[in-house]
């Protein structure tokens, strides 16, 4: 089954534009660099539009070819193309054997062939269900439902208890990244025990 895509270059640069914030670095109290978190980003094919979701970010382009599942990887190579994009007119997006290509940059991914398996083994989800769902959903498929209104909600929830939880453990040193990294760990758990 072939994954290719091609996007006039204008809009691929439009649309990465949005992501730029996701390349940041910022200095820690100790003088250290270290990462803001970064939320994954989920690439999704439908109607001719190629989405990109990451955070609270969606950008939407125009788009030919064959796609046929979802792609998941680190928000912070949009901000990369962002910041730095490809020069190919159309910009070609392919997915094979794990890896996300988009022109020359390769990028590791989790590939979804069949996300709507989660939202539908899920009667009643939790909110770590649900920062599960958001991984594999696009926002085009549950934009104005009770489910992305759901997601949206738990997103936030588990946003605070990370911040409330990180200051009352900065006497311990265990910051707010290594929280989200734990948090991230359980998602993809959870997305593997769903895919089994």
């Amino acid at each position: 089954m072939k994954n290719e895509l091609r996007v006039p270059l204008p809009e691929f640069k439009r649309a990465m534009g949005r992501f730029k914030e996701y390349r940041r670095i910022e200095p820690t109290r100790k003088g250290r660099r270290r990462q803001d978190y970064v939320p994954h980003a989920l690439v999704a094919f439908s109607g001719g539009f190629l989405s990109f979701e990451a955070g609270d970010l969606v950008a939407a382009v125009r788009a030919d070819g064959e796609w046929h599942g979802r792609a998941s990887f680190s928000a912070r190579f949009l901000g990369v193309l962002g910041a730095v994009p490809p020069a190919e007119d159309p910009v070609c997006i392919r997915y094979a054997d794990g890896k996300l290509h988009i022109c020359t940059l390769v990028i590791g991914c989790d590939w979804d062939q069949d996300g709507a398996r989660l939202v539908e083994r899920a009667e009643n989800p939790g909110p770590l269900d649900l920062l599960a769902m958001d991984r594999t959903v696009s926002r085009s498929e549950i934009h104005g439902t009770d489910l992305g209104k759901r997601i949206t909600a738990a997103k936030r929830r588990v946003s605070g208890a990370i911040t409330r939880a990180s200051k009352l453990l900065a006497d311990l040193e265990i910051t707010s990244d290594e929280l989200w990294e734990r948090v991230e760990a359980r998602i993809q758990t959870r997305l593997q025990e769903e895919s089994h």
